[in-house]
C-alpha cells in the first residue's frame, strides 16, 4: 500500500525527509510486547512471579522496574529473560493481563543491551518500535541476531516539532527508531522512520504513517 506524500508540517516536513512509502501497522501493548520479546528469542511465559538468575549484576535495576510495576497494577511478569540469539540482551516484560486473555491490555518493556543504560518502554512506546522493525524485518528479511540488535533500544530522547512530540529510539546496532507524533494523513499517531546502519543512509530515510 503506497501513500502519497501529504505532510502539513511536522518533523519529517520541516527536516526534508522522503516521499511516504507505506505504512507501520500497531497492534497493541501487549501483542507488541510479546512481539518483542520473539523478535529477542524469548518465547512469552507470563506468570505472577519474576524470576532474576538471568538478571546477573543488574538484579537491582530490574526489581526496581518489577516494584514499579506493580506499583502500576502491571501484575504478570515474563522474565527477567536472557537473550539465546544475543548474550548481551536482558528483558523484563510486565503486562496488566496474560496474553491470552488481552493482547490490547497495558505493559511496559523494561532491556538492558550489555553496559548500557537499563531502559523502559511503556506500551504504547513499546507499540511504535515493533511497528518499525517489523517493517525492516520484513523488508530486509531480518532474523537472528540482526534481528535482536535491531530490536533492542538503548536509549531513549524526547523533543519537540510544532508543539508535538518528537521521540528517537536508539537501537543496539547503533541505528534509531524516530517518530514523529505530528498526526498527519488523517491518521492520528503520526509518522516514524527507522535507520539501520549496512541498511539504511541517515539523509534519506523514508516516514511511515503509523496506523492501528
Amino acid at each position: 500500500m503506497l501513500i502519497t506524500n501529504r505532510q502539513q508540517g511536522g518533523y519529517f516536513t520541516a527536516q526534508g525527509m522522503g516521499f511516504l512509502a507505506g505504512f507501520a501497522m500497531l497492534l497493541g501493548a501487549i501483542a507488541a510486547i510479546c512481539e518483542i520479546l520473539e523478535f529477542f528469542g524469548i518465547g512469552p511465559k507470563f506468570n505472577s512471579r519474576v524470576q532474576y538468575e538471568a538478571a546477573g549484576g543488574c538484579r537491582n535495576s530490574f526489581q526496581q522496574a518489577e516494584y514499579l510495576a506493580r506499583q502500576n497494577n502491571l501484575q504478570t511478569f515474563n522474565g527477567v529473560s536472557r537473550s539465546p540469539v544475543d548474550n548481551n540482551q536482558i528483558v523484563l516484560a510486565a503486562t496488566s493481563q496474560l496474553p491470552s486473555e488481552n493482547r490490547q491490555g497495558a505493559g511496559i518493556l523494561t532491556t538492558q543491551y550489555g553496559s548500557n543504560q537499563l531502559v523502559t518502554l511503556n506500551g504504547p512506546e513499546a507499540d511504535i518500535v515493533q511497528a518499525g522493525v517489523t517493517y525492516m524485518k520484513n523488508k530486509h528479511n531480518l532474523y537472528g541476531r540482526q534481528l535482536a540488535l535491531v530490536s533492542a533500544v538503548v536509549g531513549k530522547t524526547n523533543r519537540y516539532s510544532d508543539g508535538n512530540p518528537v521521540r528517537t529510539y536508539r537501537t543496539a546496532c547503533g541505528g534509531f527508531i524516530l517518530h514523529d507524533c505530528t498526526p498527519s494523513n488523517g491518521q492520528p499517531y503520526g509518522q516514524l522512520c527507522v535507520h539501520v546502519p549496512g541498511l539504511t543512509e541517515p539523509g534519506k530515510l523514508v516516514p511511515l504513517t503509523v496506523k492501528a
